[in-house]
């Protein structure tokens, strides 16, 4: 491919958490059109998929966008907060997207998808992503492994689950930059 990820992104020379939030925030927007997650068109597992691959790159840009920040001693609680905070925005925006396709047209999608998933696949897709940088999250992987804790195995107990994070499924994906 050729790209990093690194070049697909703008960074403010005194970015701050705010500004990491909202950029997080906004690059999620596009990705939660309702046809990726109608339950009438597509299988559990692709809806599933979709959400899991649209927080690879996520996680992804938020390394960027860390790397590209000045140093500054930003606390590790803070930015796990900021990272679930993308995943609440995100199942929140896909439900009223849902929702809006519903009243203003004939279409009834139907989203099966509960909170708890979402959360988990996002903290799937970063603890996945970040581990590839160990050495400089170390203490950020740590709260974000002792969360996806907290969910128990999830993956075990859905099919669907479970193919959202095979690899095989986003092999793609581990060919960008960054």
């Amino acid at each position: 491919l050729g790209i990093t990820i690194i070049s697909t992104i703008t960074v403010k020379m005194h970015s701050s958490m705010k500004y990491l939030r909202s950029k997080l925030c906004h690059y999620m927007r596009p990705k939660c059109h309702p046809i990726f997650y109608d339950s009438n068109i597509n299988s559990l597992g692709t809806v599933r998929l979709n959400i899991y691959q649209a927080f690879l790159l996520c996680a992804m840009k938020f390394h960027c966008y860390m790397r590209s920040m000045p140093y500054s001693s930003i606390s590790k609680p803070e930015l796990l907060h900021v990272i679930k905070k993308t995943f609440r925005y995100m199942h929140s925006l896909i439900v009223s997207r849902m929702q809006d396709m519903e009243l203003q047209s004939n279409v009834r999608p139907v989203l099966k998808l509960r909170r708890k998933e979402t959360n988990w696949l996002g903290l799937s897709a970063y603890i996945r992503v970040l581990q590839k940088k160990q050495s400089r999250y170390k203490d950020l992987l740590a709260l974000l492994i002792a969360e996806a804790e907290g969910y128990g195995h999830m993956d075990r107990d859905s099919d669907s689950l479970c193919y959202a994070v095979d690899d095989s499924h986003s092999s793609m994906f581990w060919k960008f930059k960054y």
